[in-house]
């Protein structure tokens, strides 16, 4: 005896105007993440090298990680379509510009390099996802207060 299958489901409603510019905002943060990234990379190893599998795992690693905060965003922005929550999103992404502007500051040697930069690239993604936690948790508390009011 098989199981009934269940009714397909609704098709999901298309993101509002907010949504649709949280998504692209995140999509644009990424790539410029990436870019400056790459740009930081391309100046301080001054140009490709002979690497081992160890070096690129790492360069991958480094390559990954300002882009993680950007992608959670693109899919919190996606997937809930309320609009606080996209608020929210398109707050964090002010917030995400100052850490694009501290990227660009190191790949374009704006300011004095120390032997700390690197570690820039592992822990400004960290206070970026604290942020976005308290981006979408504020989001999702007026969201639910709102939805409590009527």
């Amino acid at each position: 005896m098989t199981a009934p299958t269940p009714p397909p489901l609704p098709p999901a409603p298309a993101p509002t105007l907010l949504g649709r510019l949280a998504i692209i905002g995140a999509g644009l943060g990424g790539l410029t993440a990436l870019g400056l990234t790459l740009q930081y990379l391309a100046r301080s190893l001054g140009g490709p090298s002979n690497f081992d599998l160890g070096g690129l795992l790492f360069l991958g690693a480094v390559l990954f990680v300002p882009l993680t905060p950007f992608v959670a965003v693109g899919v919190a922005a996606s997937r809930w379509r309320e609009t606080p929550i996209s608020v929210a999103c398109l707050l964090f992404e002010l917030l995400a510009l100052a850490s694009c502007w501290y990227y660009a500051q190191l790949a374009f040697r704006l300011i004095k390099p120390d032997a700390l930069e690197a570690l820039t690239f592992l822990f400004l993604p960290i206070y970026q996802f604290a942020a976005l936690g308290l981006c979408l948790g504020l989001g999702a508390l007026l969201g639910h207060l709102r939805r409590r009011q009527g």
